[in-house]
């Protein structure tokens, strides 16, 4: 796991002193709470009589591992050389500081413009657009009142920046080049003469030690380079107002020996990626409960701006065996999602599976597809299409035996049923009649549902970005039931069982059916649907943070981007090494502060809270709930509470 280029995924190792968890920073508060262990008002009822996993042998650790394991002090999973040829020292204080804070969501106070820039025609024009202190005030209340309610307040999380050692193992594609042109083509953040520097002062080094710019890169080396580190801020649970007791970061439903189910709160990854380290959900749970550290696996992934339920086991064992469970589709998976428009009726209609009205029998007619594959000879002479490319694109995925498109109804017991869009948009499912197994109870057998049938691929890895109905693509199956239609934001909650598990899947057939995510801009949607307030918001955060950017022209900075999205450039990098070199005495950690670009571009400001209202503050799909069963060893189902986003004034539940 550390063989991952050097800036995307970070060789780390959180070394927790139980003896300095508790004490307090010198420059700031850790508010960190303990969460109750498990809720009242959340439903959870589980039965998993599980083995006793068996001891593991004890191996070699990496090489890496090894060689960090002896480096003096821990802290916050920072992981720093001793330069062996040199007396190098690393401030311990530094890593044993907690940089955790937990705020309100509250858009901090505005900082004009002339107390960072010099006078200048431009600067005198944007300066001209700034708020006056009534008006940004009235902007505050109304946003605050939008962002929370009678009962909660929203929080989040925000882990300070942090010096932080990438490290990886050469690539076989780096062998015999220059140390230099490596970092330089394989890396945009940023420019050639930063990574000059940076060899020269020891940031990035080889194995442990300095080199030259010139080092010919060998097979086996261990490239480490070593920064200031400014993680996103998350979203955590709500707090309630007014309650005297400790609530916690994250919401725990349910907790045993051997597992561990909690809500994930949008906006939070599963587990440490791309710019995201401490504020994962293994980590905050690991900062959270110092018992957990180290001891939380993995059972399935739910996407960064998905929130719900989540399973974590607490040991390899256990994890193994649940995994099996969703990898055997011995899970039912049930999700709520918000869309846009009277679903399904935008659906096209051309994919729609067709049952012949005078068949008396078409009741038991078996589905034409299961997990997304056809049941029998390819369907196409029963889909409706009137649409010449839409038959080529079907025949073309026959070929390869694989679904779809094509939709097609049922009731609740699976049945196909002879039905028009329209009468799928009349019949309501209430959420009562969900079963803890997922299926449907009696009394809502007769809602309907909407099964799609049609294959997702990743299209571009580096991204993440995902099609649906590719014809070379992987087959896909999700099914829905429309449970409630809000006239007020043109939008319907749907329930959603998604019997495959492709990435971005639900997020894919909702936009397929024309029917996308009211606020995934990704696929569709758009980020502030139905909340002009909190668009406000975000183009106040925006206007604050082009003050505090020493970029000279707003036209380098692409659409939508901020500031630590946008490498450094020569000029900043330059005016940084303008400031001066590193001192005899001077800590490898204090001077990588010191000549931070993206410190540097804040001015002194705070603009964590400003660069959380810019991002997308999670999409409108919740994990709502998930039963496991292997008719063995293993049974257990778990359910949340609706999301905020899915209780309508009209509707409860």
């Amino acid at each position: 796991w550390t063989r991952i280029n050097p800036f995307y995924i970070a060789t780390y190792f959180c070394c927790i002193n139980p003896e300095t968890r508790n004490q307090k920073s010198e420059t700031m508060e850790t508010v960190c709470s303990k969460p109750e262990k498990k809720s009242s008002n959340v439903q959870s009822t589980i039965t998993c009589p599980f083995e006793r996993p068996v001891k593991k042998k004890r191996g070699l650790k990496p090489r890496s591992k090894r060689k960090l394991q002896k480096a003096k002090g821990g802290g916050l999973g920072l992981g720093l050389y001793h330069d062996r040829n040199k007396d190098e020292h690393i401030d311990d204080d530094i890593q044993r500081r907690s940089y955790v804070e937990i705020l309100p969501l509250k858009l901090p106070p505005s900082t004009m413009l002339s107390s960072f820039s010099s006078p200048s025609s431009k600067n005198e024009s944007r300066a001209s657009l700034l708020s006056s202190p009534h008006e940004t005030e009235n902007l505050n209340h109304d946003l605050c009142e939008s962002i929370t309610s009678r009962t909660t307040m929203k929080r989040i999380r925000v882990v300070r920046p942090y010096p932080f050692t990438f490290a990886t193992f050469a690539k076989a594609r780096w062998v015999n080049k220059r140390l230099i042109d490596v970092y330089h083509e394989e890396f945009g953040s940023y420019p050639r003469c930063y990574y000059e520097n940076s060899i020269k002062e020891g940031r990035i080094r080889v194995s442990g030690k300095i080199v030259k710019c010139e080092y010919i890169i060998k097979g086996g080396d261990e490239l480490s380079h070593t920064v200031h580190r400014h993680e996103p801020a998350v979203g955590i649970s709500d707090r309630t107002k007014g309650c005297s007791i400790d609530q916690g970061i994250i919401n725990i439903i349910h907790e045993n020996e051997n597992v561990l189910v909690v809500d994930k709160p949008a906006t939070v990854p599963v587990h440490p990626c791309g710019g995201y380290n401490f504020n994962s959900l293994s980590c905050i749970l690991a900062h959270d409960r110092p018992d957990l550290s180290g001891n939380l696996h993995n059972v399935h992934r739910l996407d960064r701006l998905t929130s719900g339920l989540t399973i974590l086991a607490k040991n390899t064992h256990i994890a193994k065996k649940l995994s099996k469970c969703i990898t055997d589709r011995s899970c039912c998976k049930v999700y709520l999602a918000r869309v846009q428009g009277k679903f399904p009726l935008y659906a096209p209609i051309e994919y729609q599976y067709s049952v012949d009205s005078n068949i008396s029998a078409y009741n038991s007619c078996s589905p034409p597809y299961e997990c997304g594959e056809a049941t029998g000879e390819f369907p196409l002479q029963n889909v409706v299409s009137s649409n010449t490319n839409a038959t080529k694109a079907i025949e073309e995925v026959g070929k390869n035996h694989l679904a779809g498109p094509c939709f097609w109804i049922t009731n609740g017991e699976g049945m196909i049923q002879h039905k028009k869009l329209g009468d799928m948009f009349k019949s309501k499912f209430d959420i009562k009649h969900l079963n803890g197994d997922g299926t449907v109870s009696s009394e809502g057998i007769n809602a309907l549902w909407l099964h799609l049938a049609c294959t997702c691929k990743i299209v571009n890895h580096k991204n993440g970005v995902c099609e649906a109905g590719c014809p070379n693509g992987k087959p896909a199956q999700t099914s829905f039931a429309i449970v409630h239609y809000d006239e007020a934001s043109d939008s319907s909650l749907i329930l959603v069982k998604p019997v495959t598990g492709r990435t971005h899947q639900i997020r894919l057939h909702t936009q397929f059916l024309k029917h996308p995510i009211a606020n995934d801009s990704c696929y569709g949607g758009d980020i502030w649907y139905g909340n002009p307030l909190g668009a406000s918001y975000c183009k106040e955060s925006k206007r604050r943070m082009d003050e505090m950017d020493q970029l000279t022209e707003q036209s380098e900075k692409p659409k939508n981007a901020i500031s630590t999205d946008i490498p450094a450039s020569q000029d900043e990098v330059q005016r940084m090494s303008d400031l001066g070199k590193r001192g005899k005495e001077e800590t490898l950690l204090s001077f990588i502060q010191r000549s931070c670009v993206w410190c540097a571009r804040s001015k002194g400001g705070d603009r964590t809270m400003l660069e959380y209202f810019v991002r997308s503050q999670g999409i409108w799909l919740h994990a709502f709930q998930y039963s496991l069963s292997n008719n063995a060893d293993i049974k257990m189902s778990h359910r949340t509470n609706l999301p905020s986003w899915g209780v309508f004034n009209d509707y409860h539940n």
